[in-house]
């Protein structure tokens, strides 16, 4: 059964609608290893399980999504890269090691 959300608290709301967006980023993510870059929007909120109109809800549009996965992309990289920069190692194995990072994302 649906909350009533007279009940809910103001910063529980928009907490659920943050998780709300990163469940949608997620599927993003998905539709386009999927798909490819050009995945549609339609593709994105069917692999959410939601519509379209839904996923605007949330986004403003389309670039705002984008913007969203691309956010979520580059922490992923870098949860990858900062353990290769803290190993004691000489400057061309940290690149290297970078590298290995970035291509195996």
């Amino acid at each position: 059964m649906p909350q009533d959300t007279r009940d809910v608290k103001p910063d529980a709301r928009s907490r659920r609608r943050e998780e709300r967006r990163t469940e949608m980023v997620s599927a993003a993510v998905e539709a386009i290893r999927e798909h490819g870059p050009g995945v549609a929007v339609a593709q994105i909120a069917a692999a959410a399980g939601i519509t379209k109109p839904v996923l605007y809800r949330h986004f403003a549009d389309r670039a705002d999504l984008q913007r969203a996965v691309s956010e979520h992309a580059a922490d992923m990289l870098m949860q990858r890269i900062y353990p290769v920069l803290a190993i004691d190692a000489e400057p061309i194995e940290h690149v290297a090691a970078v590298v290995d990072a970035y291509l195996g994302m």
